[in-house]
């Protein structure tokens, strides 16, 4: 005898349990974007001719 799963009971957690990992996910990568923008921003205001003032960094 199989014992049978109440998948309306269990719907609460994996919502939650899908919803924290796909968040992650894109906190995982949206970081690793974000750091190569200020890191090319940075790069260019190395620079200090002013150039970089209208290129949206």
């Amino acid at each position: 005898m199989t014992p049978s799963l109440d998948y309306h009971a269990l719907a609460p957690e994996l919502i939650v349990t899908a919803t924290l990992t796909i968040v992650l996910l894109v906190d995982l990568f949206w970081d690793q974007v974000g750091k190569r923008q200020v890191a090319h921003c940075d790069h260019r205001r190395a620079g200090g001719d002013g150039s970089d003032l209208d290129s949206g960094c």
